[in-house]
């Protein structure tokens, strides 16, 4: 439902702005679809955990339940928000609607967060097979425009992944493992509002430090088992954002130093408001 309700936010900002003149998919159709997104993800999380305190047979305590975790997810996300709007403020010098790209990126942080977090033992089992294990043979897909480049593989937005041709067994094992999981983190051409979703994700991935570094150190983590690896992979110097600014730790730890001081204080005022709306202080 909550997707819905963004897709519905969306269409009706992009069709404000083109009855206005402007691109369906401009600052209209992204601010609407970054407040339906708000609206939606606390609503999903609100019937959901009304649902599971018992619905209606539960009565006040089920509503409680599901108000908390409403504004829980609605401040938590509008806090992912409020920080990428205003970092992206900061680094583009007031661009309003690159500001509000980074706005749905940062209000998608803390569910992207959360899903590596529950992701990662599975994805280690999926992608590293027990010792002694057997597995299908199936021969991946090659790029013949990476032959005599740095670049072993690769993985397209929609999951589908490449390899370099004439790699070795091993190479191609360890390229795979690495590129797996992109196209875990990938959105299949036939998933709900699949369009969107891509563009937002592979955004991410381009602009900011921080999402780029994020993915190549899980994914490099799971190919390699080493989290050192995953971290060196990450900051070798090869990764760019931004159409050419290199992925460093100092960047990195710019992002997510604006982002855990925000969300920190926002998310601090949340509770306390929470907690004064429900009666829990006086």
């Amino acid at each position: 439902m909550g997707e819905f309700i963004s897709a519905g936010g969306a269409i009706i900002g992009g069709t404000i702005d083109v009855m206005g003149g402007g691109n369906f998919f401009g600052e209209g159709f992204q601010a609407g679809g970054l407040i339906g997104g708000l609206v939606g993800g606390g609503y999903a999380a609100g019937k959901a955990a009304f649902a599971k305190a018992g619905g209606k047979v539960a009565g006040w305590a089920a509503a409680r339940a599901g108000f908390s975790a409403g504004a829980k997810t609605f401040g938590v996300e509008g806090t992912g928000a409020a920080i990428g709007f205003g970092y992206g403020m900061l680094s583009t010098g007031g661009d309003f609607q690159t500001s509000l790209m980074y706005a749905n990126w940062g209000q998608m942080a803390p569910n992207a967060a959360k899903a590596l977090a529950r992701g990662g033992t599975g994805l280690y089992r999926k992608f590293r097979a027990p010792s002694g294990a057997t597995r299908e043979l199936r021969l991946p897909k090659t790029d013949a425009s990476l032959t005599g480049t740095n670049t072993r593989g690769y993985t397209t937005v929609n999951g589908d992944i490449f390899l370099q041709p004439g790699l070795s067994r091993a190479q191609q094992a360890a390229t795979l493992r690495h590129e797996g999981v992109h196209s875990f983190l990938s959105v299949a051409d036939d998933a709900p509002l699949a369009g969107l979703r891509q563009r937002v994700g592979i955004g991410a991935y381009n602009n900011s430090a921080f999402f780029n570094a994020t993915e190549e150190i899980f994914a490099e983590s799971i190919a390699s088992g080493s989290l050192r690896q995953g971290i060196r992979h990450a900051f070798n110097g090869a990764y760019t954002v931004r159409g050419g600014t290199v992925v460093t730790p100092l960047n990195f730890g710019f992002e997510l130093g604006v982002g855990a001081t925000g969300l920190g204080a926002f998310g601090y005022g949340a509770y306390e408001f929470r907690d004064w709306i429900l009666g829990g202080n006086e």
